[in-house]
């Protein structure tokens, strides 16, 4: 009897889990609409944004030449808040796998931060901002960007990448890096092959255009690797609900059957032994 209800109250755990679960699940579902929403609302303008820049860079007759070993400031994209598969782990192994000793990041969200202030040797944090979902405007991208060039100035390094997730689809995100300064070549032809080499006149020059043009690059590459990150946020942290929900569903089904056969052994007890007491 002790047993069965031991298996009732673990039935009942299992009944409580499965509602805050599926709760985690409709909610992160509401954010993944609003966040999907707002990335297909900029997705033509940034397209067709790197487009333009990336004519501009890839026409230059003499590109700067890249340093043996470079210094670089990595803006790492993470969340603030846990429940969300690998959405941040896959980052880190990625930033890991480039990271050299010299290196900073700058960290927008907090959970990536403390991964790397317990698992890295270098110290490597220059800055950090957790930033909500409510904060999320192309405006508010202006302010981080001046924190962001403060610490590369600082700390005298020679390129920005960020550390961000590309959505594909509800069920595959990807970490990705992307160099955000100085301009790199192969970046544009990667982005949008539609960007060539074919040289065009500019007005004013291509390094005038480019001296113009690099802080509103930055702003809109910042704002856009934080609105695909957070929907790659919301889309693996609805997918990670929805895989808990239905496990504890199966888990509630085996105790189901568990408790059920025990009341059948103990009913069953019970009535030989009210026949053996008649005999």
């Amino acid at each position: 009897m002790a047993f069965i209800q031991e298996i009732k109250r673990r039935m009942n755990t299992v009944k409580s889990t499965i509602k805050i679960t599926n709760a985690m699940k409709m909610v992160s579902r509401a954010k993944f609409i609003k966040f999907k929403k707002q990335f297909q609302e900029i997705s033509l303008f940034f397209n067709e944004f790197y487009k333009a820049v990336g004519q501009v860079v890839v026409s230059l007759k003499e590109p700067k030449k890249k340093p043996d070993n470079q210094k670089t400031l990595w803006i790492m994209m993470s969340s603030s808040l846990g429940l969300c598969g690998q959405h941040n782990s896959n980052m880190n192994k990625l930033l890991k796998a480039n990271f050299k000793a010299d290196d900073k990041i700058f960290f927008l969200g907090r959970k990536n931060q403390s991964f790397w202030n317990k698992n890295s040797q270098y110290n490597p944090a220059v800055g950090f901002i957790d930033i909500q979902d409510r904060d999320i405007n192309f405006d508010y991208c202006q302010t981080i960007f001046d924190q962001i060039m403060d610490a590369f100035k600082e700390f005298k390094l020679d390129r920005i990448c960020m550390v961000y997730t590309k959505f594909k689809n509800s069920l595959i995100q990807q970490s990705q890096l992307f160099q955000v300064f100085p301009f790199d070549v192969e970046t544009f032809k990667t982005l949008n092959p539609v960007v060539t080499d074919q040289q065009l006149d500019f007005e004013p020059d291509q390094a005038t255009i480019i001296n113009l043009i690099t802080p509103q690059f930055f702003d809109v590459a910042l704002y856009g690797g934080l609105v695909e990150t957070k929907l790659c946020e919301s889309a693996s942290r609805q997918n990670a609900m929805e895989a808990a929900t239905k496990n504890a569903k199966d888990l509630l089904d085996k105790y189901t059957l568990q408790f059920n056969k025990l009341r059948q052994n103990s009913i069953t007890e019970e009535i030989i032994e009210v026949i053996g007491g008649m005999n």
